[in-house]
């Protein structure tokens, strides 16, 4: 009897064991698909409307700073609204090939040490096999044309377009299917190429009590609710050192930029990002480019000297992002 009992209670603890370890393994599991910002990181977003507008509410630079305040991790959005993989809206005047070549020099120039990608969701209209596998070889073009950066890359998912009293449903589905495949191909792709990758098409918690027609204004562009939805999001697809920033929810769709600083430090700190988003926009792209860098330089070639001016004020609201991502 009393080996029995020894027989039993010797079992236990090896059942135990073997039951904590597949638990730990589980979460050591996860925890190495979520994606970690080092000290010293200089994040690049390039994408399209998505991430173009990103840096007018600033809620995914916000909660990423705050979400790292032990470490210096700075942000340059490169977005560009209707943006493809071929670069098809950066051409301006020029030819697609030659704004995709600009893109590229300007990247490299910002000395990435992460670059997050987020195509798909234009490609995706009209898209059968033969547009996906035009799309998939163009993004791995991409990437291997920064890959000398020796920067690491993180595909971000296209999202699924959200049911919207302006859209109709039937067109809304048979889209989302197709954005489904292609999310599918690159997070295939992203396997393929050791990228990390980023999916926020599931809700969080933060946003239980919203409906779609909260977070867009017709079912494909976000607002800033839904800006602010995907930031949390955002917090969920990352290893962060600071567990739980939940931000301050906007009081309107499109608010307007206040005209004195707020009393609540997480929304001084977007404020200051915002701010230094909208100096980093005119540093790269000024609304007479034309006339300072292309074909009408001739002109007024001769002001691109004042450009380089807007580094020192970026400088200085990044140390200011420093200071308040703190948040002590």
């Amino acid at each position: 009897m009393c080996m029995r009992r020894l027989s039993r209670g010797s079992r236990l603890p090896l059942v135990l064991t073997a039951a904590v370890g597949l638990l730990l393994a589980d979460c050591a599991a996860r925890a190495a698909d979520k994606v970690e910002l080092r000290d010293g990181d200089r994040v690049v977003w390039i994408g399209g409307t998505l991430i173009e507008r990103e840096q007018i509410f600033g809620y995914w630079e916000t909660m990423l700073s705050a979400s790292y305040p032990d470490r210096t991790v700075t942000f340059r959005n490169l977005g560009w609204s209707g943006d493809t993989v071929w670069a098809e809206s950066r051409g301006m005047f020029d030819s697609p090939e030659q704004g995709y070549a600009r893109m590229l020099e300007l990247v490299r120039e910002q000395q990435p040490t992460m670059i997050i990608l987020a195509y798909g969701a234009n490609e995706s209209f009209g898209g059968g096999e033969r547009r996906l596998r035009r799309f998939l070889t163009q993004y791995g073009k991409l990437v291997d044309d920064l890959s000398p950066t020796g920067a690491r890359f993180a595909c971000l998912l296209p999202l699924p377009m959200t049911a919207s009293a302006t859209a109709d449903p039937p067109r809304v589905e048979a889209q989302n299917v197709r954005i489904a495949t292609f999310a599918d191909a690159i997070r295939r792709f992203a396997g393929e190429r050791n990228a990390s990758v980023i999916d926020l098409s599931t809700p969080a918690a933060d946003e239980a009590d919203l409906s779609p027609d909260d977070l867009t204004a017709d079912g494909v562009q976000w607002n800033a609710v839904g800006y602010w939805a995907l930031a949390h999001r955002l917090r969920d697809q990352f290893q962060v050192s600071r567990e739980g920033v939940a931000l301050p929810r906007p009081a309107a769709p499109y608010p307007t930029r206040p005209v004195t600083s707020s009393s609540d430090p997480l929304e001084q700190l977007r404020e200051q990002i915002v701010a230094k988003n909208e100096l980093f926009f005119h540093r790269w792209r000024p609304q007479n480019f034309t006339y300072l860098f292309g074909f009408r330089n001739y002109e007024q070639g001769n002001n691109a000297v004042e450009i380089p001016k807007f580094d020192p004020l970026i400088e200085q609201r990044e140390a200011e992002i420093v200071r308040l991502r703190q948040l002590d």
